[in-house]
């Protein structure tokens, strides 16, 4: 299983997030969005900061992506919370470092919400075993996805 956590400097330190099912569903039933399209939502501005793109190229360009500020707020909120923090302890960080910093929390935002979907480098995708009892390769399972899609990757 995915542990869905990263750490991140947010509020002056390193901080740990951690989105579990609980967290996600607590995001989800606040924004009213799946954790997936809120990270697709805030994927072009992320981008846009990786490319070292500043404010004005971000907004001329249409990176900046049609994210809210609670989608940004609640994932980070539910990410603090999940890697631990007290919900007040976490709910005053996030109260004093979202709304001033809006497009630096949406990046960071975009990153805990990825930890989740995807895992972190070092977690390897298990899709647990197959129909006749024997664990899938990793292989295996990519070769198949790869051949079943004709979409170039991006």
């Amino acid at each position: 299983m995915r542990s869905g956590e990263i750490t991140l400097p947010f509020g002056g330190e390193d901080r740990l997030f951690r989105l579990r099912i609980g967290e996600v569903r607590a995001i989800e039933e606040k924004t009213g969005y799946g954790i997936g399209y809120i990270a697709f939502r805030l994927a072009s501005l992320n981008a846009a900061v990786g490319l070292g793109q500043n404010i004005g190229q971000i907004i001329a360009t249409g990176a900046i992506g049609p994210w809210k500020v609670d989608e940004v707020r609640e994932v980070m909120l539910q990410g603090l919370i999940g890697g631990g923090m007290l919900p007040v302890e976490a709910k005053a960080l996030v109260d004093r470092w979202v709304e001033p910093f809006p497009l630096e929390a949406a990046v960071l935002a975009y990153q805990v919400a990825v930890s989740w979907l995807a895992g972190g480098k070092e977690e390897p995708i298990d899709l647990g075993e197959s129909k006749a009892g024997k664990p899938r390769s990793r292989s295996k399972t990519a070769s198949r996805a790869g051949k079943a899609s004709t979409a170039p990757q991006p």
